[in-house]
């Protein structure tokens, strides 16, 4: 997989801490909030965005095939 990632910032940020955070608070971990992903925190958010990816095809385990 080839991508390009970007740290988010403004409204991104807001949604995404959002969505980030529904599973640690699903296994009672707590809620993460923007104090824990803007600085001085050791971690930030950022978003993915792939440009291509390939899969090994059935007849043969070691030809990529373009998804």
């Amino acid at each position: 997989m080839s991508a390009v990632s970007e740290e988010l910032t403004g409204t991104d940020l807001d949604r995404g801490i959002a969505i980030f955070s529904r599973r640690p608070e699903a296994h009672g971990a707590g809620e993460w909030n923007l104090e824990d992903v803007r600085p001085p925190a050791h971690h930030r958010l950022y978003r993915a965005t792939a440009s291509e990816h390939s899969v090994l095809g059935p007849q043969d385990r070691r030809t990529p095939v373009s998804v």
